[in-house]
């Protein structure tokens, strides 16, 4: 009798869990339908393979934060209860990504005419996806954190590729340009049109070196 009865309350465990589980899925659902599917289907080529694992253990947390949330309100009983206890946390979360992560500005001229460098010799040398410059963990924390639209439009601006924007030894740089605008360069002095990295408030971005 009393194996039974822990496993019956193990069971209970694992039904509340996945309601919870259930309702953390329907925030996801909803910003994969009205945010995030739009870039995959227009152009999937521009996210790169850390971007996309960034986005599932993204998915996989925010369940798991629903389950979760419906385990600790173990007094909840009935199912749609604890479907909307599950809703509740990765809700925010989501809300809060979706928010902080705006469409990138208008770019600027000088930021224009690189992408248009970019884009144009990008298509000739590229493969199916897009190659940028950093780690797989950098990939993974902007696919971890940010909208797959604004990731779309920064990973087309600063698209790698050997016959890009070749540098310019003979003139230098120290403004690192960006999808979200000019900022400081890390290093002084670079050759313009080499790639950098700087921290933003949205995270780690790659631009090109300018005056």
């Amino acid at each position: 009798m009393v194996e039974a009865s822990k496993w019956g309350d193990s069971m209970s465990r694992l039904a509340a869990f996945s309601l919870g589980a259930l309702g953390g899925l329907l925030p996801i659902l909803v910003s994969l339908l009205t945010v995030d599917l739009a870039p995959i289907i227009d152009d999937h080529s521009a996210l790169t393979l850390g971007n996309y694992l960034g986005y599932g253990i993204r998915v996989f947390v925010l369940v798991v934060l629903g389950g979760t949330m419906a385990l600790l309100n173990g007094e909840v009983t009935q199912p749609f209860s604890i479907v909307q206890l599950g809703i509740a946390a990765p809700a925010l979360v989501t809300s809060f990504i979706n928010g902080a992560s705006p469409t990138a500005p208008p770019a600027s001229p000088t930021h224009a005419f690189l992408s248009v460098v970019s884009s144009a010799n990008a298509q000739e040398t590229r493969g199916p996806g897009i190659q940028l410059a950093g780690t797989l963990f950098d990939h993974i924390s902007a696919g971890l954190g940010t909208r797959l639209d604004t990731l779309n439009n920064t990973n087309k601006g600063v698209a790698k590729s050997d016959a890009v924007q070749s540098p310019d030894k003979a003139s230098t740089g120290n403004k690192c340009m960006t999808a979200y605008g000019a900022f400081d360069a890390v290093d002084k002095d670079q050759p313009t049109g080499s790639q950098c990295t700087v921290s933003t408030p949205k995270g780690t971005t790659f631009g090109y070196i300018t005056k």
